[in-house]
Formats: C-alpha cells, sequence, structure tokens
C-alpha cells in the first residue's frame, strides 16, 4: 500500500500519468482483489478504493471507440483488451471527468467525448517515456476519432508486452 501511494494520485492516476500503465495497474489491482477473494480474506480498505479510483481514472481516457487515448509515450490498445480488462476486475466505477492530481479533463455529450490533457508533464523519475503535452487534445464521435493526440516519442506499448 505504500509503494502505491507513492506512485498514485488521490485521484486514483498514476503518477506517471500514462494511460496504457494505467490500465496495467487496474489488471494488478484486480489480481490483488481476487488473491485476498481466493484465500478468503478481507482486503484493506484502501485497495478497494484505490482499484475503484484505479479504474475511474482509466474510464476517464476511454475514447468511444472503447480504446485509450495517447497520451505519454503510448498509443490507443485494443478496445476488446480493455473491455475484458475492465469486465474482469470485478469494479464499476464512472469515468472520472476532472482529474486535478492526474491532470486528464473529460468531457462528453451526445456520444462525443473530448480528452485535454490539463496538467504538466510527469516527474522523470515517475515516467521513463512521459512527455511535455500540457493542452493537447483527443476528440471522438461514437467509434470515430476526429482528434488525436501522436501518444509521445516512445514504442507502441503493445510492442512491449512481457513474453
Amino acid at each position: 500500500m505504500r509503494a502505491l501511494s507513492a506512485a498514485q494520485f488521490e485521484d486514483g492516476g498514476l503518477m506517471s500519468r500514462s494511460p496504457f500503465e494505467q490500465m496495467l495497474l487496474v489488471d494488478r489491482l484486480a489480481l490483488v482483489r481476487a488473491a485476498y477473494h481466493a484465500a478468503k480474506q478481507n482486503q484493506p480498505e484502501t485497495l478497494e478504493s484505490s482499484a475503484a479510483a484505479a479504474l475511474a481514472a482509466l474510464h476517464g481516457v476511454t475514447m468511444g471507440d472503447g480504446a485509450l487515448s495517447s497520451w505519454q509515450g503510448g498509443n490507443p490498445d485494443l478496445p476488446a483488451r480493455i473491455a475484458a480488462l475492465v469486465e474482469g476486475c470485478g469494479l464499476r466505477a464512472r469515468p472520472l471527468r476532472a482529474a486535478r492530481g492526474w491532470g486528464y479533463q473529460r468531457i462528453s455529450a451526445l456520444g462525443t467525448i473530448v480528452v485535454l490533457d490539463a496538467a504538466p508533464p510527469p516527474p522523470a523519475k515517475m515516467a521513463e517515456r512521459g512527455c511535455a503535452s500540457t493542452l493537447a487534445i483527443e476528440v471522438s464521435d461514437g467509434a470515430q476519432r476526429l482528434v488525436v493526440n501522436c501518444g509521445g516519442p516512445a514504442r507502441n506499448p503493445a510492442s512491449c508486452r512481457p513474453t
């Protein structure tokens, strides 16, 4: 829990500000929650609230096609993978709209989603592939992406998966 609190803002987003890493965090927290459940032990309340906040932050940077927006060295991942992750984590959360710490602001209406990066770049020690994208936006209407961010200088995280 100490490591998690050192890497996660109070609003649930990671200090690396990477949606791809946020997706991995939701996955890992789901595994920890499942381990507590399998051991028939009560999990710490702080773990449950951290997992729910992490999921809300992940939803906050998911576009209308169900894939991630492209920030901090990441690119959209497979929508089916994200949907399976969300379904499998066992939690429900609404998208985080005004992330004070994490910095991504979300506006949605009538199927149109706008995500704005309103924070400075992440600290170098927290983000190996972080980049400055303050005031960059992404826009989708339904499943169609209208404005897409470049994602940063790193290679696609999809090619960085463990083997």
